[in-house]
């Protein structure tokens, strides 16, 4: 079980703790995740990490770990690179229109 972290001071020392996004960009195991998803992608997800443990550490965690990095942009980028959309078909153009020409008009619109 993780230690909740109580103090104010303690706090801030975890934020201490927490690098800046380019330290993490220039690590070698995130360089290699930029060749695979992008530079654009990866610093997204190094904010969002970094905003994570943010959160974390504000409720009451302690920071991860100097090596564990890596990793959770890794997942993060993972996660974040499932595609969402799923494949459908439109056939609204099959019920809208079947080729039989104009609809026939009632007696009354043609008065």
């Amino acid at each position: 079980m993780r230690e909740m972290i109580t103090q104010p001071a303690d706090r801030q020392s975890e934020y201490r703790k927490l690098p800046a996004v380019d330290v993490l960009l220039r690590l070698p195991a995130v360089a290699l995740l930029a060749a695979e998803y992008g530079d654009a992608a990866v610093t997204t997800g190094v904010r969002a990490v970094l905003a994570a443990a943010r959160t974390a550490i504000a409720a009451g965690d302690p920071a991860p770990a100097a090596g564990a990095w890596a990793a959770l942009v890794q997942t993060h980028l993972a996660a974040a690179d499932v595609p969402s959309l799923r494949p459908v078909i439109n056939a609204t153009g099959v019920i809208v229109h079947t080729n039989l020409g104009r609809a026939p008009l009632s007696p009354a619109a043609l008065a």
